[in-house]
This record gives structure tokens, C-alpha cells and sequence, in this order.
């Protein structure tokens, strides 16, 4: 049974493992959910998931949840083309940066997408961030895009001459933020995050980089797309 890849648009985990299949060059049958429809509540996807969350890949009846260790797991079982370093060391690289990632940048620039969407009416209901808390929030996300921003100068690779899970991991994450400041554009530019390529130049290379990657436009989030650009593969 081919590989089986459960994922949400929009859902930047679920566009990490997207992503990491495609620089991989897997064969995978893409198994598009709808937030809104309630699929990840379905009983057939809660047997494989009980949390009711995408990602979910399916391998042969092998289930497994949670993006990076499948991105681990489809490293161990197609190593040809590496996603985690090309030895030791630079494996070890890779997965120092995506914990530096998990650890200080991802929940605050998670937050604070969500509080832009949210201010400008483009993601689910829930409780709106104060202005006290957003701006908390846009100083810790600015602190640590900064170290991003030095840590790709001149628009580089993360780690090496390629894309790494380093890469992979986080591309999702900055990307929702940049199409979060042009929803809420003018709150953005009020934070000083308007333009998010202005600001910070050299992500934006390095952006440039995963965007030209074959393959890539296959994982862009299809409900961002113009109505008649859809190019995902068929389910």
C-alpha cells in the first residue's frame, strides 16, 4: 500500500511533511481533510489519531502522527536524499536549530499569526489578543526572527548547500506570519512587521529558496490559492 499523507491546509505541521516528501521525492497519496467539515473528528481518523490532529501519515498500516518524527521517519526509511545532515555533525546541526525553533520561535510567532488572522477576520473565532499582548507577543517573534535573519544572510541554506528538515520545519511557520501581516496589514505595519520581506531581507532569500524547490507548489495551502489555481495532487 503506497504511503498515505492526512493533512489540513493552511496547517503549517501538516505543510512540513508536504514539504519533506517532496524534496524527498516520495511517492504519496495525498489525503486532503477539511477543518471545517469536522474530518479530523471522524472515528475512522481518531483510530489513527486520537487527538483529532493533522499530520498523519499512513506507511503499509504503519500510522504515525506528529510532524517531526515523521520527517525522522522518512528520513530513516528513504536516506537518499538527506533532510538531516550528511553526517553526524551536520545531523546534529540540523536538529540543534529545529529545537532552538521549537523551543523559542515557534510559539510566538505561532501566536501571533493567529492574532493577526484573527484581527482581520481570517481564522477561526476564539479570543482576540489584547493590544498589551500582541505586542508582548510581536517582541519575542521579532527577537528571534532577528537571529534567523543573521543566520541566513545572503540567503543561504540553513545548514549546507541544500534543504535541510531545519529548512522544512520552520518555512511554514514564517510563511503563515507573512501571509498574516498582509491580511492585517495595517496592524502589521503598526507592530513593524509590514512588509515581513522588508524587514527582514535576507528570510525573504532564503523564502525564495523552498519556493523554487520542485515540488513546492504542490504543498501550498490550496484555500490560499485563487478559486480555479488548484494544484495539489488528486486524493
Amino acid at each position: 500500500m503506497a504511503l498515505e499523507i492526512f493533512w489540513g491546509s493552511g496547517s503549517p505541521f501538516s505543510w512540513r511533511v508536504l514539504l519533506g516528501a517532496e524534496i524527498k521525492g516520495l511517492q504519496y497519496e495525498s489525503r486532503l481533510l477539511d477543518f471545517s467539515k469536522g474530518h479530523m473528528k471522524a472515528p475512522e481518523f481518531l483510530q489513527m489519531n486520537p487527538r483529532g490532529r493533522v499530520p498523519v501519515i499512513r506507511d503499509d498500516g504503519f500510522v504515525l502522527f506528529e510532524s517531526l518524527p515523521i520527517l525522522e521517519y522518512f528520513e530513516d526509511t528513504s536516506p537518499e536524499v538527506p533532510l538531516f545532515g550528511k553526517d553526524p555533525r551536520e545531523g546534529a546541526f540540523v536538529r540543534r536549530l529545529i529545537a532552538e525553533f521549537e523551543s523559542y520561535l515557534r510559539e510566538p510567532l505561532f501566536n501571533l499569526t493567529l492574532g493577526l488572522l484573527r484581527s482581520a477576520g481570517a481564522a477561526p473565532p476564539g479570543r482576540a489578543m489584547t493590544p498589551d499582548e500582541l505586542e508582548e507577543t510581536a517582541k519575542a517573534a521579532q527577537r528571534e526572527l532577528k537571529t534567523l535573519e543573521e543566520r541566513v544572510g545572503g540567503g543561504s541554506w540553513l545548514v549546507g548547500g541544500a534543504p535541510s528538515a531545519a529548512d522544512v520545519a520552520i518555512y511554514p511557520f514564517v510563511a503563515t506570519l507573512q501571509r498574516a501581516t498582509t491580511k492585517a496589514e495595517t496592524l502589521a505595519r503598526a507592530i513593524g512587521l509590514h512588509t515581513l520581506g522588508e524587514v527582514y531581507p535576507s528570510i525573504r532569500r532564503w523564502m525564495w529558496l523552498l519556493e523554487a524547490v520542485p515540488g513546492y507548489e504542490l504543498t501550498y495551502p490550496p484555500h490560499w490559492r485563487a478559486p480555479g489555481d488548484f494544484r495539489q495532487r488528486s486524493t
